[in-house]
């Protein structure tokens, strides 16, 4: 990892200025992006549905729609009941799964508590919805109204999942439904399983109906990454922990920059985002990769490999904590395969789940 970090001009690799554009429509085979899995809109070659058929066939890429909330049925009264709802299903806000859930907790309070000077939280979560009433809603119609005001489509925030307390007044004004972190993270919202935080990395606008899936490329393997591997290899002995700290802040300075910032703020976010030989442990490693790789199937490998699944499950995970057992640093076989194994012994499965 360090030999590919001191060689990247000869690779033409490296990290894109600002975090939130490195999944940007367009950009899946940028100077950052090292491997991705294709897809496409031919029937013939990608194994995908018509335009509009909204199926689920197994090669198509349902990464856009997995991590969407139910954003389509918060009313106009929430919490209470009735009224229009502020925003309904569209090509832009995708098809609401509910298939994966943040660890909103673990998200809100732990991984992105620092929202100020780091931008990798607004650059991994949508947070805001526009009003509208129809899935083609004209830009400056009406839409719902809420006890504050009637929304205008296409201009009016209906829904904001706001990253830390509103006052009192900026809510008065605010015409839309807000979700303030204690929402996302305590019993005050009973729809914790249908109310998150939305990860942004896999939209896709260029979809021909709401329901249909992706043929944005995967991303599979960042260069950011890299810098995460190079880190982790130096806490384990091959380098010094100053080394590994100087890997993590190249991912920190990064992160320090944020849409609308002036100079002076972003130099004061740099100065705050540093970390030094000291923080470098096991855990600021994960929660590094945490913040930097939310979402991109890493997670699981990372808990496992690094025996730290248990532990941190029961730290940070309220709902899995009681059940999760030390067989869980393997999954299960899939029966599927033990059955193909049809001469010899029995093949065995993982311990924990006969």
């Amino acid at each position: 990892s360090k030999e590919l970090i001191d060689q990247k001009a000869t690779y033409n690799l490296d990290l894109l200025p600002y975090f939130g554009e490195v999944f940007k429509e367009g950009n899946e085979y940028g100077r950052e992006v090292l491997m991705v899995i294709d897809h496409t809109k031919d029937l013939k070659f990608g194994q995908n549905s018509a335009i509009g058929a909204g199926a689920a066939n197994g090669s198509e890429n349902k990464s856009n729609f997995f991590w969407r909330p139910n954003y389509p049925v918060i009313n106009a009264n929430y919490p209470a009941s009735g009224g229009s709802n502020v925003t309904v299903r569209d090509i832009n806000n995708g098809r609401p799964f509910q298939r994966i859930r943040p660890n909103t907790r673990y998200v809100m309070d732990v991984a992105f508590a620092n929202r100020a000077t780091d931008s990798r939280y607004e650059g991994t979560f949508q947070t805001v919805w526009l009003s509208n009433n129809t899935a083609m809603s004209a830009r400056g119609t009406t839409g719902a109204t809420t006890p504050r005001g009637t929304l205008i489509n296409g201009v009016d925030t209906s829904i904001w999942m706001a990253d830390a307390r509103v006052p009192a007044a900026r809510r008065l004004a605010f015409k839309g439904i807000i979700f303030e972190p204690e929402h996302l993270t305590g019993a005050v919202n009973p729809f914790t399983a249908s109310y998150f935080p939305s990860v942004r990395k896999f939209d896709d606008s260029t979809r021909g109906e709401q329901n249909d899936y992706s043929d944005r490329p995967y991303i599979l393997f960042r260069f950011s990454e890299v810098y995460l591997i190079a880190a982790e290899a130096a806490f384990r002995g091959g380098a010094t922990m100053q080394d590994a700290a100087n890997m993590i802040n190249v991912l920190r300075t990064r992160a320090a920059l944020k849409a609308n910032q002036s100079p002076g703020q972003y130099a004061a976010a740099v100065t705050a985002q540093q970390v030094t030989a000291g923080d470098i442990t096991l855990d600021f490693l994960l929660d590094e990769r945490s913040r930097e790789l939310y979402a991109e199937d890493t997670r699981w490998w990372d808990l496992s490999r690094t025996k730290k699944l248990v532990e941190r499950v029961k730290l940070h995970n309220p709902e899995a904590a009681a059940g999760v057992q030390p067989f869980n640093m393997l999954r299960p076989i899939p029966q599927s395969q033990i059955d193909l194994v049809t001469e010899g012994p029995k093949y065995p499965q993982n311990d924990g789940y006969n």
